[in-house]
């Protein structure tokens, strides 16, 4: 059995990155992930968005090397879950565990290609990071 997802996107929020009551450091974020197809009533391109889950050195890594808006490439497994909500009701739930990320911090040529399709950053040059 294979479990595996890649995504390209930008993360959506300003990340915090929080510890638990074990030590583990736990970084909880999400991207934004262009579709590859036209919405035919709107003519736009559709945005699938993603919650994700960095422990450890991956979330410190992020947290130090990418923000708001930055264009992120990860590579992890989804996770399902569920918990009880306030009024007695199921919540389901799908994460990304992080595994492996590449940050674009600058203006490489992937990003530029990237920048055609979404909006454009404002960064100024820097290299090109990766978590391994």
């Amino acid at each position: 059995m294979l479990n595996n997802i890649n995504l390209q996107g930008r993360i959506t929020k300003d990340l915090e990155l929080k510890t638990s009551n074990t030590g583990v450091e736990i970084l909880k974020f999400s991207i934004a992930v262009q579709r590859n197809f036209k919405d035919k009533t709107t003519n736009e391109y559709g945005v699938d968005f993603f919650n994700c889950i960095a422990f450890g050195k991956t979330a410190q890594f992020i947290i130090k090397y990418s923000s708001k808006g930055k264009i992120v490439t990860l590579s992890g497994n989804v996770q399902n879950g569920s918990y009880k909500k306030d009024d007695g009701s199921m919540a389901y739930t799908s994460d990304v565990i992080v595994k492996e990320i590449d940050v674009f911090t600058g203006n490489t040529k992937e990003e530029q290609s990237l920048n055609n399709q979404q909006s454009s950053l404002n960064d100024q040059d820097l290299p090109f990071w990766r978590m391994p």
